[in-house]
């Protein structure tokens, strides 16, 4: 199974799973991808592209879809959506007591970028940094420098060494 092929098959997939229709067949879907000339930079992270519906609204399907940010996408589906009382008190409550690093290290801890045979690639000032600059996501990183994961992105990940 190519890449494109199980990418297309995973988002008919989410699209099942969220109740959306996906009237694309596999090859009007990488048209479209091959013709917004994004397809290389596909992904779930910010500033990396995916296909959007229209307003956020309706099926996959030609003339509904188009090629965006993620990060415009993200803010399309939550346009105009209001958030109860209700719904901001539990969303409240299930933060209360969570450990926030990102506000206590307000600079983040250095990370260093290391290929597989643990060579030095790059080190960064953070892992917010090395997630802007390499489009890996920040939290991967994060979770291989604290031995959760093996790697993020191919790469190996640790804390530089003061």
């Amino acid at each position: 199974m190519t890449n494109l092929w199980k990418a297309y098959t995973t988002q008919k997939s989410n699209a099942k799973r969220r109740n959306k229709g996906f009237n694309l067949t596999y090859n009007q879907w990488l048209s479209i991808w091959e013709a917004s000339e994004k397809l290389s930079s596909r992904g779930r992270c910010v500033g990396q592209y995916c296909m959007c519906r229209i307003g956020d609204v309706g099926s996959y399907e030609i003339g509904n879809v188009f090629i965006g940010t993620v990060s415009d996408n993200v803010a399309t589906g939550n346009l105009g959506k209001v958030m109860s009382d209700e719904t901001k008190e539990l969303i409240g409550k299930s933060k209360l007591g969570k450990s926030r690093p990102d506000v206590v290290l307000k600079h983040g801890k250095p990370v260093v970028q290391l290929d597989y045979n643990d060579v030095l690639i790059k080190q960064y000032r953070s892992a917010g940094e090395a997630s802007r600059e390499t489009n890996i996501a920040q939290s991967s990183i994060t979770l291989v420098c604290q031995a959760i994961r093996k790697t993020a992105g191919r790469f190996n990940w640790n804390y530089a060494i003061s």
